[in-house]
């Protein structure tokens, strides 16, 4: 059987569950933690890690994925609550470097 190099076709059968559980992992943020320090701990996370593997997701898939991610990232940016918006800034934190740079301002606007 022949390997298919190109990974965003196989990638693309799978996303919109994948991003469904990146997006339940962004979200295990320890409430414990001090908002003011959450950035300089180099604890690794469950909500980390989940940024790091959308990241990833991102790259391969562009443009494909920043329906959800806005769709997810833009009503906890606009919450009280601290962790809502620490995981919405990871999320489009996470996807900046995937997409298109004229794609992704056009979406934020």
């Amino acid at each position: 059987m022949k390997k298919d190099p190109n990974y965003k076709s196989v990638l693309s059968n799978y996303t919109p569950v994948l991003i469904n559980i990146l997006f339940l992992g962004l979200s295990k943020v320890n409430e414990s933690c001090d908002p003011d320090i959450i950035e300089e701990t180099e604890e690794w996370n469950v909500s980390l890690s989940s940024g790091c593997a959308l990241e990833y997701l991102a790259l391969i898939m562009k443009e494909e994925i920043m329906e959800s991610v806005i769709n997810f990232s833009f009503p906890k940016l606009a919450s009280g609550n601290w962790i809502d918006r620490y995981v919405g800034n990871l999320a489009l934190g996470a996807i900046v470097e995937g997409p298109n740079p004229e794609f992704f301002k056009t979406a934020m606007a």
